[in-house]
């Protein structure tokens, strides 16, 4: 069986960060190749110009989320941003999956704003968000306790055509906190109430 690759190092994003993370990426192909998950071909990658639509999609897909497994989230979009600017760009292509990714790390590193500006950028670009767009961003506001904001982009998920599904449920339950009253209430109920058989 095949170790992992080393996560790299995203702290310094200048031209030996660039290639490291493209090599951290094509160890993760060789890697996934090796174990039959997708079949890719690694020599392809170091070639760059051969690689097909898909697999550049897939390409920049993993250098962001190495960026966001390095908790690099500002780096992650920076690339975004960068390319999405750069018009001479024809090798990479920004999907919904990158937007995904980057909502996904501002999720975990509780970036609220930055999350709403990559869904409205999303929109803007004419890509479809998904069930991992939606659950995504309900998380950052659930984690930032900001639940009005999570049921409006529940009620904007759903007038999406998008049914809720067990994460979106788990997440807002997560967020669901009984105030002191209530949890007093439900305290003074318990006690009240007969015991169990």
């Amino acid at each position: 069986m095949t170790s992992s690759p080393t996560r790299p190092d995203c702290r310094h994003f200048d031209d030996s960060g660039k290639e490291n993370i493209a090599n951290f990426a094509r160890r993760s192909f060789k890697d996934s190749e090796n174990l039959g998950r997708r079949p890719f071909n690694p020599t392809l990658a170091v070639e760059g110009s051969e690689i097909g639509r898909e697999g550049r999609e897939v390409l920049l897909n993993i250098l962001l989320n190495s960026c966001i497994q390095c908790k690099q989230v500002e780096k992650a979009i920076e690339i975004v941003e960068f390319l999405l600017r750069d018009t001479t760009n024809n090798f990479f292509h920004v999907d919904e999956v990158s937007f995904n990714t980057l909502i996904k790390g501002c999720a975990q590193a509780q970036m609220v704003h930055r999350a709403k500006q990559l869904f409205e950028k999303m929109r803007k670009l004419g890509l479809t968000p998904t069930y991992v767009t939606f659950n995504s961003l309900i998380d950052v506001f659930v984690r930032c306790n900001q639940m009005d904001e999570a049921w409006r982009y529940f009620s904007l998920m759903r007038s999406s055509g998008l049914k809720p599904d067990n994460f979106t449920v788990s997440t807002l339950v997560k967020g669901i906190k009984p105030s002191a009253r209530q949890l007093s209430a439900g305290l003074r109920l318990g006690a009240k109430s007969s015991p169990l058989p």
